[in-house]
């Protein structure tokens, strides 16, 4: 997982993990800003930060019973506000290869002629 961070932060996101993940992070020399688990009760929490806006993308690889009650209600906050939510490692190399390809303009839309 630390790969995909690395590769996230490059490509300019913020990083933003709960303590344990962050501690880790860290420990690879990446910037990452701590949140509290919402089991934890305390604030801020992830759905706090989902709800103010400043989430564009959520990797969750939970492991635990914890962990598990915390994503479903993150899974279904992202579904509400429109957030990719991410939950596999195999998805997010998946995803940040795709936001690292550069735009070459190679798409078009359905019904528009080859130039």
């Amino acid at each position: 997982f630390q790969d995909v961070a690395q590769e996230l932060a490059g490509l300019g996101f913020r990083l933003v993990a709960t303590r344990g993940t962050a501690v880790h992070l860290r420990q690879a020399g990446l910037e990452v800003e701590t949140v509290w688990r919402i089991s934890e009760g305390r604030q801020p929490d992830i759905l706090g930060f989902m709800r103010s806006g400043d989430v564009d993308l959520v990797v969750n690889l939970p492991t635990g019973r914890r962990a598990q009650t915390d994503g479903a209600q993150m899974r279904r906050l992202a579904v509400e506000l429109g957030i990719p939510f991410i939950t596999t490692i195999t998805g997010a190399r998946a995803a940040v290869e795709a936001i690292a390809e550069p735009d070459e303009g190679d798409v078009k839309p359905l019904g528009q002629s080859p130039a």
